[in-house]
């Protein structure tokens, strides 16, 4: 059973952590560490509801795992330099256009003038022993805040978690595909 999860998240500042759980994780569960790709919403677009579709061409986004934060997949791709070598924090824009204007950092932007809404977006199969049962999607470490799109069974389900800081879960019903 294919399954799709697409997040819209603000752009924040950080570095990922280690592939394993920051909890205890039971033996149901499905981590979702490798196979993201992210993409700014400036060049990916708004429509999450296509965006969130099986199939979607993402060939072009950065590929990342999770967690991480944008700035820490940029990091790694050689889009800005390493935050915490010499004074590199003062060529990295920050998520404020205020900060950015008061520093005269948006120069140093790869999207000049563009505000920094990025997309998470994986697709992974659930497996068939979820099918028909009620499962949590837990996004721990979700550091500001998130338009969360998941598709199963062709429709699009959509949720906003607003300034979470502690973590995100939906309940997201999961049916076969036909």
């Amino acid at each position: 059973m294919n399954f799709l999860c697409c997040l819209l998240m603000a752009s924040t500042l950080g570095v990922a952590v280690g592939p394993e759980p920051l909890n205890y994780v039971s033996d149901n569960a499905v981590v979702l560490h490798d196979g993201w790709r992210i993409q700014t919403q400036a060049l990916a677009g708004e429509d999450g509801a296509a965006i969130s579709q099986p199939g979607f061409d993402a060939a072009k986004w950065f590929t990342t795992t999770a967690p991480t934060t944008v700035l820490g997949a940029l990091v790694r791709h050689g889009v800005y330099p390493d935050p915490y070598v010499g004074t590199n924090n003062m060529l990295i824009p920050d998520a404020s256009d205020d900060h950015n204007r008061r520093f005269d950092l948006a120069k140093f932007s790869h999207l000049p003038d563009k505000s920094n809404p990025w997309w998470f977006r994986t697709e992974f199969d659930m497996p068939r022993r979820f099918a028909g049962k009620i499962v949590w999607l837990n996004l721990d470490g979700l550091n500001y805040r998130a338009d969360i799109w998941s598709t199963n069974s062709g429709s699009p389900t959509h949720a906003t978690s607003p300034a979470c800081f502690s973590g995100f879960a939906s309940t997201l019903k999961i049916a076969d595909r036909q």
